[in-house]
């Protein structure tokens, strides 16, 4: 297929996306004149992206699935395996790697894709779609899907923010409500308990440079590289859950989802010789921070964790929005 663009524009922000993994790929605040998205700058550069996932759509199940393997209704499923013994992001026919069918209707455009019976190793045929609509200042984005055979999945959106366009995001202050996150041993597989953030480097429940604590030698810190963690979210329903703000730029951006985690990454292996990212560069570890809604890592082989199962003939369904003020 070929690789085609779609373009939302109203008074305050216009977006670029592609179908090739439903990705966003420019992200304009037009009062400020700033690109806030990190990735590539030509659509055929998306194609080389193997690794980065930059601003795609993912699924099935988005994060790692420990030895890409869990059980469902007495069944044990064997996925495609391609992030050391986890599958990551659904594996290598992932979401972020298939072409989408594109319409725009206003404010909205609709992307969706029909994974079949048995991709990436997942039962049941699964209908996605995801909705990209500008309202107002707020970039909102649901996710769709049904299947017709019990499953799992779980969808989030791998978008690389930089609020002043470009430079590292160190001095981006960021704030997340949530008390624990799920710490992780070395494949980033969630351990056991949760652990509190009190007194420690992942305490962002008050605004916080995002590069103040990342070089601290905590374990955590050490497995990940920087920041490469799930965050148990307070509360529920939907909800305002994290915001980050560039003093430089005057940029401040609320996360808003229905989702009970958020994956904070802060670009720490972007380092890849391929795709060169905007202005022909190099990435670059650290320009960017993603802030990805979303169920658990590990969560089909967790009991304890928020069910990831979606039932035969049953549709599930969920939001995110990303709203931008400025300063």
């Amino acid at each position: 297929m070929k690789i085609q663009s779609y373009t939302l524009e109203n008074q305050w922000i216009k977006a670029e996306f592609i179908n090739y993994g439903a990705r966003i790929k420019n992200l304009v605040l037009k009062e400020k004149g700033i690109d806030i998205i990190y990735g590539c700058e030509s659509n055929e550069d998306f194609l080389s992206d193997q690794h980065a996932y930059f601003g795609a759509a993912i699924g099935r199940f988005a994060n790692r699935i420990a030895n890409g393997r869990f059980t469902l209704n007495g069944i044990t499923y064997q996925l495609s395996v391609n992030n050391g013994t986890n599958c990551l992001h659904g594996g290598q026919s992932g979401f972020a790697f298939c072409y989408f069918d594109g319409k725009l209707e206003g404010n909205t455009l609709t992307l969706q894709y029909l994974s079949p019976q048995g991709e990436g190793g997942f039962p049941g045929q699964l209908h996605f779609m995801v909705r990209y609509i500008l309202q107002d200042t707020s970039l909102i984005i649901e996710y769709q899907a049904r299947t017709d055979a019990d499953t799992v999945c779980n969808f989030t959106n791998h978008a690389y923010f930089n609020l002043n366009g470009s430079g590292t995001v160190m001095e981006h202050q960021l704030k997340i409500d949530a008390d624990y996150i799920t710490p992780v041993d070395s494949r980033l597989i969630p351990l056991s308990n949760p652990m509190h953030v009190a007194n420690t480097p992942f305490d962002f429940r008050t605004e916080t440079p995002i590069g103040k604590r990342i070089d601290e030698p905590h374990s955590q810190l050490i497995i990940g590289g920087g920041y490469d963690h799930n965050y148990i979210l307070n509360g529920n329903g939907y909800r305002k859950c994290a915001s980050l703000f560039s003093a430089q730029s005057g940029i401040r951006m609320d996360v808003h989802t229905d989702r009970p985690g958020l994956q904070l990454y802060t670009a720490n292996a972007t380092n890849n010789e391929k795709p060169l990212v905007k202005g022909g560069r190099k990435q670059t570890p650290r320009e960017a921070v993603c802030l990805e809604t979303q169920l658990f890592p590990d969560s089909p082989n967790r009991q304890d964790f928020p069910d990831c199962t979606l039932k035969t003939g049953k549709t599930t369904l969920s939001r995110t929005a990303f709203t931008f003020t400025y300063s």
